[in-house]
């Protein structure tokens, strides 16, 4: 779904209903070179679903070279493994998600409890996936004509990371779960402390577009 010449939704279970239930908002962006990247991977139970969207919006899937991954919830880094090897992407993730990603370690991601709490079906499994490249903070990244700041922004987990992308005179931010719909921080336990430092981080970034969180819905 094309929010904007560029960029675009491509997977989404609750917020816009493309996807499986299980995918969190999944962003495309065009790096303006024949490449594009993606932001988040989904949970990984549809990629055939994202392939169909990316491509009803006249966008190869096999242009999507790059992964950007803003924590290790299954929701957003279930998929990886599935993209990486169907698409040959790199993938890239911050430094506390990457040893998480990499063992596929379940408990780590808290995905037991969202299993019993009935978030994820009892028979989800995590696949672990190969890092490419492994961004500490205020990383700058570039590819094609975008820059991409990654921006440590723990709270909603402790190995969340936000990105600052700058294209063509836009400055979209993917914030991932660090900000929700209105521009929210999720700061209701104590494992969520450090949600409300993210967002006034978010918020002390030089003016985004118009757009420009990409939050959570």
């Amino acid at each position: 779904m094309r929010i904007e010449l560029g960029l675009h939704v491509v997977m989404s279970g609750g917020g816009f209903d493309l996807t499986d239930v299980l995918d969190f908002n999944a962003f495309l962006i065009d790096g303006g070179n024949g490449e594009w990247v993606l932001f988040d991977a989904g949970a990984g139970r549809s990629p055939n679903d994202a392939n169909a969207i990316v491509a009803a919006d006249g966008i190869d899937p096999a242009a999507i070279r790059h992964l950007f991954l803003t924590h290790c919830h299954a929701d957003h880094s279930g998929g990886a493994r599935g993209l990486r090897d169907q698409l040959g992407l790199a993938v890239y993730a911050g430094r506390v998600t990457t040893p998480m990603v990499v063992a596929g370690d379940e408990a780590a991601i808290s995905l037991e409890p969202a299993r019993r709490a009935g978030v994820y079906p009892h028979d989800y499994r995590y696949r672990a996936c190969p890092v490419d490249h492994v961004l500490g903070d205020d990383a700058a990244t570039t590819i094609g004509r975008l820059k991409i700041r990654t921006i440590e922004t723990p709270g909603h987990s402790a190995d969340h990371v936000s990105f600052l992308v700058e294209r063509g005179g836009r400055r979209p931010l993917i914030a991932g779960d660090a900000l929700f719909h209105g521009g929210r921080a999720p700061c209701r336990t104590s494992r969520t402390a450090a949600s409300p430092t993210s967002a006034q981080r978010c918020e002390s970034l030089p003016p985004l577009s118009s757009m420009h969180s990409c939050p959570a819905t």
